[in-house]
């Protein structure tokens, strides 16, 4: 038997491979933690492709039929809202922050933490129109992150809308 395996078989070389394996484990870990910002930058949203009938939806919604609107439809509308400058406007806001506002909360705050700064901002200009107020953490924990590992371009408009929606 090599001097390598006696040493690790006896009672101080098992306590020298735990030490070791728990010194190595815990930089691994550090390590990991610090790269929240490395990792958060491949974490995209991706919003559904606009197709003619969102479009169509989104007009109709603009020209004031009232139609049935389920969750489905909401999530293309979001995306549209996200990647469109023109369309849609006041009214679809209107129908994207009321028709449910649990659904809208986990949306926006997905797209705060995930989505392209363009997309955020975007966010922020819906979030802006509700005035919800049950959104106040939401953006206070989304500009805490922002100061801290970016994007930049996105804190003065969270700031912005913080204060709209918090009435500062």
């Amino acid at each position: 038997m090599s001097d390598w395996k006696k040493k690790l078989r006896s009672p101080l070389g098992q306590v020298q491979l735990l030490g070791a394996t728990l010194l190595g484990a815990t930089i691994f870990a550090g390590f990991l933690a610090t790269q929240q910002g490395w990792f958060e930058s491949w974490i995209r949203e991706k919003p559904p492709v606009t197709s003619a009938a969102t479009e169509r939806l989104a007009n109709d919604i603009e020209a004031g039929k009232e139609l049935p609107i389920d969750v489905a439809d909401l999530e293309k509308l979001y995306g549209m809202w996200l990647v469109a400058d023109a369309l849609p406007t006041a009214k679809v806001a209107m129908v994207l922050t009321t028709d449910d506002p649990d659904w809208f909360h986990d949306r926006v705050e997905r797209t705060l933490l995930a989505g392209t700064p363009a997309q955020r901002i975007r966010a922020l200009e819906l979030i802006q129109t509700s005035r919800d107020p049950e959104l106040i953490p939401v953006l206070e924990r989304s500009l805490a992150r922002y100061q801290t590992i970016g994007p930049e371009e996105v804190i003065d408009p969270c700031r912005h809308t913080l204060s709209v929606v918090g009435g500062r």
